[in-house]
């Protein structure tokens, strides 16, 4: 049978005397040996030739040309003159795993791949360890149709090499598809050969080693490498028209030459160390283009004003069209570049968190509002859909991040978490925030709440086998919060097995446990006696009349007594009782009730959270003043901390008008005393450099009238940078001055106050007023 399938491997070699003979090796040790190596020197003038002489295999033939003719021609030589019914084209400086050609095979046969179909197979970097990103990041895109496909190639959102192709030899001459002369030849090939495909399959294994040179194609620029470029997706403009389709993909077409530009400004500030060579390839760029405007008929200023991309690569052609005629450009290319080349759009959730539903893996659990839509709860998986593996969630957190530096990602349009900084590729899992949410069981029906958590479904997948990969993977080795949530998680057969599973796998993090506390669990009493856990408890109800309008439940009493047994067991003020503001719950009486019923159940040295709708775009006027009520009655009875809820800042718009509506309504029932005074207040600090820290100080009316000394953190990657424009430092400082200090935190709130008791600083100087 291994006789069926033949491969010629296609090496273009030029001046690589270095190389050659350690790529041949990789290639002669393949364990499958039915294939022939065709080595297309390009008119080499060092010793590649007599390198190459000394090799004695009948499988390896050399084609000398006459003149050089380059990569893209002398490839086409090796097409014409190959034997083997399947291509595949290695570079003269990388090298093939002794399987590769065996993983082919086995696929091949596995598959029943036909002639006019394609595979596509991984690579990984020979050297450079200190490489973040290898690997293809397009195998989401191979998966779609051929328009999605074309969509996301045009707009430069795939890989565009051949290198990491199997092609039939069959397949390349019926379709006539060749390589350009010059550089950037394979771009045409490989697109062509996507259009005319059948089917395109994937082979996720690093098969190919690729060795990264400095002065490698990739790693150079000159007129031709700008030439090459635009030539190719000029090619494609035509195919596209001979198709018919370009019509309908001109919008993805404009974005790939807006993008092509940004990317040909960076290879010229990153691989010219002239200025005056930088000037003139700036200047090059800049006209080619305007050729491209006159053939195509557009006007790229209007197109990148139209389109109106917030990507990186938006901003770079901005800037170069800003400047394109100033004397300085060089200097202000260069200080622009440098400024943002580390940089990208991302998020928190994205890098560092996953979310188990029980029939989706997630990336966050924020919820904001885009135009009035309501968006957020970001899914990677579908796991009806697709199997849960820690390579595809990886692979779906890769894909995300693509498609949300390309400006293509819908879910996280708009999205105000995300920021534009040095994130860094997403190379591994690295979650420091775990949710579990893999169950929809529950004994209450909210009004806010949806199906999605009582419905009473339980995870189509392994969640145990998933946890244990993440913690041999060491996926869970940085990770430093555990939220337990979904439905109601003591309902769950194998809660307390997991619970003891997580606490005992990752003893250096508490796991902090949302349960509506109708049910007493003996195990979470102990957990909290050895500080091992915390709670979370929603009540939302002054009356039992109310609660269960909202809850749906009758055992409203029943929480508290439950919470006051947890409570006694509770050593380091490990609970947290949550109150979400809602039309039916937000009146005086509720909230003075649940203050009163709090005193009751001896739960002052709780912590308590302060919510707010989630499905409301924006916070109402009374539902402000019955938090500040709320906020203010729990801080006078001597509560051991009250927060709000991380959601509630962005959507907390107050301007001088409404302040002062605000301010009257507290005054007619004798609260206004629970607001934020700047008057007492005329210089602070700000504990938390993080989410609610921005909003605060983005959003909040009354902090515009304090002055803001400096901001605390204790993440040592935060220390000594600037936040906002504000100096960042550790805790420590707070013993050299007196500033009052605002606590600007949702869920770290309790952390932080402990850590504040800690530093014997008086609790004087905490400002207990609600910030509007």
């Amino acid at each position: 049978m291994k006789e069926v399938i033949k491969f010629t491997i296609i090496i273009p070699a030029y001046n690589v005397e270095k190389f050659i003979i350690r790529t041949l090796e990789s290639v002669f040790n393949q364990t499958y040996k039915n294939f022939e190596v065709l080595v297309i020197d390009d008119c080499s003038c060092d010793n590649t030739l007599a390198k190459l002489a000394i090799i004695k295999d009948k499988r390896l033939k050399i084609i000398k040309n006459q003149f050089n003719l380059g990569p893209g021609i002398a490839r086409n030589i090796g097409i014409e003159k190959a034997t083997g019914n399947w291509i595949l084209f290695l570079d003269a400086d990388d090298e093939l795993e002794p399987f590769a050609l065996d993983s082919l095979y086995d696929f091949i046969l596995k598959n029943k791949v036909k002639e006019n179909e394609l595979i596509a197979y991984n690579w990984k970097y020979k050297n450079q360890k200190s490489v973040k990103f290898e690997g293809r990041y397009d195998f989401n895109s191979l998966k779609k149709s051929k328009l999605e496909l074309i969509k996301d190639f045009i707009s430069l959102g795939m890989d565009g090499s051949v290198i990491y192709t199997l092609f039939p030899k069959k397949f390349l001459q019926e379709n006539i598809i060749k390589f350009e002369k010059g550089f950037h030849e394979d771009i045409y090939f490989i697109f062509k050969s996507y259009v005319k495909s059948k089917k395109i399959y994937i082979l996720d294994k690093r098969i190919y080693k690729k060795f990264n040179r400095e002065n490698s194609i990739i790693n150079s620029i000159s007129k031709a490498h700008i030439d090459g470029y635009i030539n190719a997706f000029l090619d494609i403009y035509k195919l596209l028209n001979e198709e018919n389709l370009f019509g309908y993909l001109r919008d993805y077409f404009i974005l790939g030459l807006i993008n092509i530009m940004a990317v040909e400004i960076q290879n010229i500030w990153k691989n010219s160390d002239k200025n005056s060579l930088k000037m003139k390839l700036y200047k090059y760029l800049y006209e080619k283009f305007k050729q491209i405007e006159y053939i195509i008929n557009f006007s790229l200023i209007e197109e990148v004003e139209r389109l109106n991309k917030n990507t990186k690569y938006f901003m770079i052609v901005r800037f170069f069209l800003n400047h394109i005629f100033n004397e300085n450009l060089v200097l202000e290319m260069d200080l622009f570049l440098k400024n943002i080349s580390k940089k990208s759009w991302s998020c928190y959730d994205l890098h560092n968190s996953l979310f188990l539903s029980y029939n989706e893996i997630r990336t966050c659990c924020k919820r904001f509002f885009d135009d009035g839509v309501m968006k957020g709860d970001v899914i990677l998986i579908n796991t009806d859909k697709q199997e849960v593996t820690l390579e595809n969630i990886l692979q779906s957190k890769q894909d995300l991040y693509f498609r949300i530096n390309k400006g293509e990602a819908y879910e996280c349009q708009n999205c105000p978490f995300l920021e534009f900084k040095e994130w860094g590729y997403i190379d591994k899992l690295n979650i420091e925030h775990l949710s579990l949410e893999y169950h929809s069981l529950c004994n209450m029906k909210c009004i806010y709440c949806s199906e999605h958590y009582y419905g009473g479904k339980k995870a189509n997948y392994d969640v145990k086998k998933l946890l244990n990969e993440l913690i041999i993977n060491n996926a869970l080795k940085n990770v430093k919060t555990i939220v337990w949530g979904g439905g109601e998680p003591t309902l769950v057969k194998d809660f307390e097995y997991l619970l003891n599973f997580i606490v005992q796998k990752i003893p250096q993090v508490k796991v902090r446990i949302i349960t509506n506390a109708t049910k007493y669990v003996p195990l979470i009493c102990d957990l909290l006696k050895n500080d091992k856990i915390m709670i979370t408890t929603s009540i939302d109800a002054g009356t039992e009349d109310t609660f269960f309008k909202i809850r749906k439940s009758k055992l409203f009493l029943k929480v508290f007594s439950n919470l006051k047994k947890y409570n006694k067991c509770d050593a380091k003020n490990n609970i947290t009782i949550k109150y979400i503001i809602l039309e039916k719950n937000k009146d005086l009486k509720n909230i003075e009730n649940f203050v009163k019923l709090i005193k009751k159940f001896d739960l002052i040295n709780c912590n308590f959270q302060i919510s707010y709708n989630f499905k409301k775009q924006k916070v109402d006027i009374d539902s402000v003043v019955s938090m500040v009520v709320l906020y203010g009655l729990l801080a006078n009875s001597g509560v051991n901390v009250v927060f709000l809820d991380d959601l509630i800042r962005q959507r907390l718009k107050i301007n001088e008008a409404s302040y002062q509506i605000i301010h009257n309504k507290l005054k007619e029932i004798g609260y206004d005393k629970f607001l934020f005074d700047p008057n007492k207040n005329k210089e602070i600090v700000i504990w938390g450099a993080g989410e609610q820290t921005k909003s605060l100080i983005n959003n909040s009316y009354l902090l515009k009238k304090v002055k803001i000394s400096y901001i605390v953190d204790d993440f040592v990657s935060k220390e000594g940078i600037e936040f906002l424009g504000y100096p960042v430092y550790s805790s420590e400082k707070l013993k050299k001055d007196t500033y009052p200090i605002i606590v600007s935190a949702s869920q770290s709130t309790p952390l932080i106050i402990k850590k504040f008791k800690t530093l014997g600083i008086s609790e004087n100087r905490l400002v207990n007023g609600l910030i509007l």
